[in-house]
């Protein structure tokens, strides 16, 4: 489990759900039913699994489906993910970067690491464009 979120709908009724991601920045959302502290229990970095999710089409525009349990009986969590870990990157806003990374490959998300390697590849372009030519 990477987070957990507690929001309000446009109508105002609250909505909450748990965001799933497998460390190779593929992510699903769990929406839940029943109270939000009933779901406290898992911690972020858990390994959980679904018994019986309903696929539903997600609300956001990042993902197309995302999964509804109807109570924690369908969640069962059985064990902490010793590889999860938090993108050490830091967001242009300066926040920190809140991505899940599997700390075993990088403590960077994809996109941290393509971002890095977009300012080394600037660099040698200007570098190249420097040097003199030798006949």
């Amino acid at each position: 489990m990477h987070k957990r979120v507690d929001s309000r709908s446009k109508s105002g009724k609250s909505v909450f759900y748990i965001q799933l991601t497998d460390l190779r920045d593929c992510y699903v959302n769990v929406f839940l039913h029943g109270e939000y502290s009933q779901y406290s229990s898992i911690p972020v970095g858990g390994v959980v699994y679904l018994i019986n999710a309903n696929v539903v089409p997600s609300k956001d525009q990042i993902h197309k489906l995302a999964l509804s349990v109807p109570s924690i009986q369908y969640i069962k969590h059985i064990g902490k993910a010793v590889d999860y870990g938090v993108c050490l990157g830091i967001q242009r806003d300066g926040k920190k970067c809140g991505n899940a990374v599997n700390k075993e490959v990088s403590q960077y998300c994809m996109y941290h690491i393509h971002l890095s390697q977009a300012k080394i590849n600037a660099m040698r372009s200007a570098l190249s464009d420097g040097t003199s030519r030798y006949s």
